[in-house]
């Protein structure tokens, strides 16, 4: 099992890029599955600043959750899942949109969320 740097790292914003995009995640989204401030990730992800210890880490461990998300969604979920709009539902929209891309019988059905007075 590969393991990130145990020390600050500059140089890792492209790799870490690439696992958001894997996802389909906005830099809001990952950041918030991280657990970071939003300006926090912009900084490590643009190479502004240092990647924490384990930051790469807890990367991989949020990509093996979508990952297994995905897997779940195509074997046992829904064949049509209702996706809301929003970011509040981006983690599911993103699970959803990849799961029918990898599996045929998944057609991810979009609906919109009207707010209630």
């Amino acid at each position: 099992m590969r393991t990130g740097p145990a020390d600050y790292a500059f140089g890792l914003g492209e790799v870490i890029r690439g696992y958001r995009l894997y996802m389909g995640l906005s830099r809001g989204a990952m950041a918030t599955e991280i657990g970071v401030a939003i300006r926090s990730y912009e900084r490590i992800e643009d190479g502004e600043r240092a990647c924490p210890p384990n930051f790469i880490d807890t990367i991989r461990g949020i990509v093996d959750r979508f990952d297994n998300n995905v897997e779940y969604m195509i074997a046992d979920g829904p064949r049509d899942p209702a996706v809301a709009a929003g970011e509040q539902n981006e983690w599911h929209r993103a699970v959803a949109c990849r799961a029918a891309v990898s599996c045929e019988r998944i057609t991810p059905l979009l609906v919109k969320v009207v707010a209630s007075r």
